[in-house]
């Protein structure tokens, strides 16, 4: 229920999708959510397969998740190794995860968030087919504070066609004194894409160190 907050620990699991469009991890929750889902095994062939698929949908209560430690490994194309929407605030963290995204149109971790703290560190994304994202905030909104540190992110074309490092979409509630706040002092690594990072013109402030340079 709306009022009700969910304790979560899933940990050192193997989980493989064995159909089209099946998840590892489906999950959607009206309440509150704290918990963490570590040192787990995804794979999945038959494309269209996501390995974490979370959706809080409580625009009141808050969402508290690491995601650390799993091997997401995926073959059969339009891919995800998560997916996560968060209708409320959002305290988020993908640590020491290995992707690889060896099917075409492949993305590492969807995210269609509100106002978070989301850090990524040390994280590894290899694209191995056509257009593929590394991290994508289809959707998030200001202030937030969002946070780079040591990932490593490599992409291979088949076709030459378009790769994304880290994408920012819409980003809602930009004003002058509230964007999304970038940070980050451990050097993060993209080679291989067509684009390294993208948001909207004004809407970030703050930097973080990618390729040994300071930016965007």
């Amino acid at each position: 229920s709306e009022g009700s907050t969910l304790g979560m620990t899933i940990s050192n699991n193997l989980l493989q999708t064995d159909q089209n469009g099946d998840s590892g991890i489906d999950m959607t929750w009206r309440g509150g959510t704290t918990g963490s889902i570590t040192s787990n095994t995804f794979q999945g062939d038959d494309g269209s397969n996501v390995g974490v698929s979370l959706n809080s949908m409580s625009t009141t209560q808050n969402l508290n998740l690491s995601i650390s430690q799993n091997q997401f490994t995926f073959a059969g194309g339009n891919d995800a190794a998560v997916r996560l929407q968060a209708a409320g605030t959002s305290q988020l963290n993908f640590s020491q995860n290995q992707v690889d995204l060896h099917g075409a149109n492949s993305q590492g971790f969807v995210l269609d968030l509100m106002t978070t703290n989301t850090a990524f560190s040390g994280n590894a994304i290899n694209g191995y087919h056509d257009v593929t994202h590394g991290i994508l905030f289809n959707t998030i909104s200001a202030p937030s504070q969002v946070s780079f540190n040591g990932n490593a992110m490599s992409f291979a074309s088949v076709n030459t066609l378009i790769h994304e490092g880290i994408t920012f979409g819409t980003v809602n509630n930009v004003t002058a004194t509230e964007k999304i706040s970038l940070s980050g002092s451990q050097n993060n690594t993209i080679t291989g894409a067509s684009n390294n990072f993208i948001a909207p013109a004004g809407s970030t402030t703050g930097q973080f160190l990618l390729n040994n340079v300071f930016g965007p």
